[in-house]
């Protein structure tokens, strides 16, 4: 498992593009924003320009300089250039959603991008100028761990929930039949008694 938790793995067209845990943004959508790029916000009842900040910051990018979606633990970023140095910033933030969804949906670059929770993670899909992009991305996403065993999250993999099973009950008490373990009942392997 990595370092932290939290991964992204990003997929055009069905090849992965993603190299690292951190994958520089420049190999995946091809610019990367400078000193000078930033994007306007209105609070306080005015406009503010704040740095864009997006080179480093994700763990995954997205589409082209005219549209850039940005994935880092379970919020994603969406840049559109509107001039020179000048974005568009938005975002979604899925964790703290106070309501239960089966399907997120926006409007992005001509085209509607969607997220849907799967399994203790999320999954990306956008269609872009005739691309097809897949991110996988949230709690559990793992890279390496998916380079080797083409599972895209960890904690709901085998080898983790084993770990679990054997850091919380005895190996001895497993195999005497004195535990019940969820989904084994069925088939037989829990005390009668």
């Amino acid at each position: 498992m990595a370092i932290i938790d939290y991964g992204a793995i990003a997929f055009k067209n069905g090849k992965l593009i993603s190299t690292d845990m951190f994958t520089p943004m420049i190999d995946m959508v091809g610019w990367e924003d400078t000193e000078e790029d930033y994007y306007c916000e209105y609070h306080d009842g005015d406009f503010h320009n704040y740095p864009l900040k997006a080179k480093g910051n994700y763990f995954a990018y997205i589409g082209d300089e005219e549209y850039t979606v940005c994935f880092m633990k379970d919020y994603i970023t969406m840049l559109e250039k509107l001039d020179e140095n000048e974005y568009y910033r938005t975002g979604e933030r899925f964790s703290r959603a106070f309501y239960k969804w089966s399907k997120w949906e926006s409007r992005f670059g001509c085209t509607n991008i969607k997220v849907t929770p799967r399994n203790g993670y999320y999954v990306c899909k956008w269609k872009y100028k005739g691309d097809k992009y897949k991110v996988y991305f949230g709690c559990g996403v793992d890279l390496p761990y998916y380079k080797k065993w083409r599972m895209v999250n960890y904690y709901r993999s085998p080898k983790f929930l084993a770990y679990k099973a054997k850091r919380w009950i005895p190996l001895d008490e497993i195999w005497s039949g004195r535990h019940y373990i969820t989904g084994l009942g069925r088939l037989g392997c829990y005390d009668s008694t």
